[in-house]
């Protein structure tokens, strides 16, 4: 998974309520020397987590529930990007009561709704400050 993937999966991660811990430190173990586990929003605890960028499984058990949209409406469609002949999807999301839309346009379905996903977490943020 390349870095962009992998910080917006980690948004995405944190947003379900998902948090990193620090177990044991030791030389052998990569990157900082830390093992790292991941307690889940149910209060087990694993190293690895779901993939919210390629899972459309793993969003609807541990993300749509978490979206503060009231009446959530989650739409896909196919999208032909210009001369491109690659097959885009879009995702919608939307309310049955406001008029709010997140839409993005991404290659798979699960990115499509996961980089619409990060606009209402942004829009979300931006409303608590």
């Amino acid at each position: 998974m390349d870095k962009e993937l992998q910080e917006l999966n980690e948004k995405l991660l944190r947003f379900a309520g998902f948090e990193r811990e620090k177990v044991l430190k030791h030389t052998s173990f990569p990157g900082d020397g830390y093992l790292w586990r991941w307690k889940y929003p149910d209060g087990c605890y694993y190293v690895r987590t779901p993939n919210f960028t390629t899972s459309l499984d793993a969003q609807v058990k541990w993300l749509w529930p978490e979206l503060p949209i009231f009446g959530l409406v989650i739409t896909f469609e196919p999208s032909f990007r210009g001369d491109n002949k690659d097959d885009y999807w879009c995702c919608t999301l939307s309310s049955l009561i406001s008029k709010d839309e997140y839409n993005s346009i991404q290659p798979m379905p699960a990115l499509a709704a996961a980089r619409a996903i990060e606009q209402v977490i942004e829009e979300v943020s931006c409303q608590k400050e």
